[in-house]
């Protein structure tokens, strides 16, 4: 049984992960280990909240006709898109701290805003509206701006990271 140690820095360099003269090859390692836990955390928030708001469209849906079924898998598929893209997003950005950062906030801004707007809008309303079901049109597509935002400088952060 042979011990293995841990990766040097010519290792982790061929991996492509910078090694900080400073912090050395164990510290740059055990770094390393903590970023798919925030990619993950990340997808977790995204596939979470999609739940919360596909949920929140099924409660308030009216299943009795097949058009209407097909409007509300349209409508599904609109208010899951900025969580996709949050999703996909961490995926690319695996392995870079401040940059899945950047996504993660953006993606719990986006999230709480439309459950901020979705619970007083829908859930608890001062009085019913016909027209509140109008808010899952115009939620996802705030919440698509949000992540856009979040998405762009998140990958900003990554390509100034690699260069410094």
């Amino acid at each position: 049984m042979t011990l293995q140690t841990p990766p040097g820095e010519a290792t982790l360099a061929r991996r492509g992960f910078y090694v900080n003269p400073v912090l050395g090859a164990d510290k740059q390692e055990s770094n390393r280990n903590t970023r798919p836990m925030l990619a993950r955390a990340i997808r977790i928030l995204a596939l979470l909240a999609a739940a919360g708001s596909l949920g929140l469209m099924a409660r308030e849906a009216d299943f009795s006709s097949a058009e209407q079924i097909a409007t509300l898998a349209g409508l599904a598929l609109w208010a899951a898109l900025p969580y996709a893209l949050a999703w996909f997003a961490a995926g690319r950005l695996d392995g870079h701290s401040f940059a899945l950062l950047v996504l993660g906030a953006g993606l719990l801004a986006a999230a709480g805003f439309g459950f901020f707007i979705y619970a007083t809008i829908i859930v608890f309303p001062e009085k019913p509206d016909a027209q509140a079901g109008l808010a899952f049109l115009a939620v996802p597509l705030y919440q698509l701006g949000a992540v856009l935002v979040a998405t762009a400088l998140a990958f900003i952060a990554k390509s100034v990271s690699r260069r410094s």
